[in-house]
């Protein structure tokens, strides 16, 4: 059995712009279709359009959003701008990386940024009944004894956006209604992503890589929310988005059923799990709705991940029983399942996921690295997976059965 796994590498080797930057550029484009003067029509083009990475119909499509925005608005760019109307998170993104607060231009250095929010919140462990002005006021005084410290810096700028956006502040809004406005905004920027991929990206060719051509796999583990591997490669392959796919629907604004999009998107975007110990996993559950694990079993996306696994252990299972019967040392190739990884940072954000499969003694694992510096990242992120004695013997075991191909 054959299972490539992907991540967000394998859409930039086709050339799509998918990195969180790229998708906040285009947010600030699109906000300006509705809000640019419609009498500058050449200059709206050139400062915002000509350098979007972009076909040139895509880029039509959005001019010609500007210029019919009051006669036929285009529903795709009308609720993508009502969707970051003030969000939280994309202003909190948006200013930011204006002021180079952000340690990198990946997704899981997106997840990170709201990693360190939420995470914080919920190590203050504030009763959400509370007051916000308590975790207002932490901020506060750590930023009055901090020397200009990152981790502060961003924490002071997203209260600042908390507190704007409460129109009543500083009059009592509790943690809980901030929990609730935070993820309700992180829904919205994940409804707008998905009309960025599903929608805008999709409209892009992409050409095959002969390096992917080539392993003509049985199964694709997904970790990215397009179609890129099914759009551009033939073959039966059965491809498990296990962070939801980008669905391609629309509603207008003015309809009564608005909510629906949203409530539909199924597209996982959180973060990973803080907490080391069980018991302190099981006590603080006051967040737990910004984790992937947990978003993954609400929006229904792990399941087949999980059954794939268990298809894959018992294939090696019978082989080493018939093995065994038969008296033999070795057991033949076909008893492990080989697992190829193009395109993810293999970062601990997906590691209940990643390990299973790179760590499982049912799998031959090769790793596409970039490059010999990529390598050596990659190699340190695999020993987070699943721990440096498993690396060593799955390396140097009789037949390798890790790999790292640059």
């Amino acid at each position: 059995m054959k299972v490539l796994i992907i991540g967000n590498g394998f859409d930039l080797a086709h050339k799509l712009p998918t990195k969180y930057g790229d998708f906040l550029t285009f947010c600030k484009t699109i906000m300006r279709v509705l809000t640019y003067d419609l009498g500058s029509e050449k200059r709206f083009r050139k400062e915002n359009i000509e350098n979007l990475p972009f076909p040139e119909h895509v880029k039509n499509e959005i001019y010609e959003a500007f210029i019919s925005r009051e006669k036929s608005p285009n529903k795709y760019v009308t609720e993508f701008n009502e969707r970051l109307q003030d969000n939280l998170w994309y202003r909190y993104f948006t200013e930011i990386v204006e002021k180079g607060l952000v340690r990198g231009s990946n997704w899981i250095d997106f997840e990170r940024e709201i990693r360190d929010i939420i995470k914080y919140f919920d190590e203050l462990n504030v009763d959400l009944s509370e007051s916000y002005s308590f975790i207002s006021k932490s901020i506060a005084d750590e930023k009055s004894k901090s020397n200009g410290e990152m981790r502060i810096e961003k924490l002071y700028c997203f209260d600042k956006i908390v507190t704007s956006c409460f129109p009543d502040y500083p009059k009592v809004f509790s943690v809980k209604d901030l929990r609730e406005r935070l993820y309700r905004d992180l829904r919205r920027l994940t409804r707008a992503f998905e009309i960025y991929i599903a929608h805008f990206v999709s409209q892009i060719e992409c050409e095959k890589k002969e390096i992917i051509d080539k392993i003509n796999p049985d199964y694709v583990i997904s970790f990215n929310y397009s179609d890129t591997y099914s759009r551009v490669y033939s073959g039966s392959a059965e491809v498990y988005y296990i962070h939801g796919k980008a669905e391609k629907r629309y509603c207008d604004v003015a309809d009564e059923n608005y909510g629906n999009p949203l409530n539909e998107c199924k597209m996982v975007l959180g973060i990973d799990e803080y907490w080391k110990e069980e018991g302190e996993r099981a006590e603080n559950v006051k967040y737990t709705i910004f984790k992937k694990y947990a978003q993954r079993i609400l929006f229904g996306t792990g399941e087949s991940s999980s059954s794939l696994l268990e298809n894959m252990q018992n294939q090696y299972e019978n082989i080493c029983r018939a093995a065994k019967q038969a008296h033999s040392k070795l057991l033949p190739p076909n008893a492990f399942s080989n697992v190829y990884i193009f395109g993810h940072s293999l970062d601990v954000t997906d590691k209940d996921v990643l390990s299973a499969y790179i760590g499982a003694e049912f799998t031959n694992v090769d790793i596409y690295c970039k490059d010999s510096e990529s390598e050596g990242e990659l190699l340190a992120n695999t020993v987070s997976l699943i721990e440096e004695h498993e690396v060593i013997k799955k390396v140097y075991s009789p037949q390798p059965r890790l790999r790292f191909i640059v």
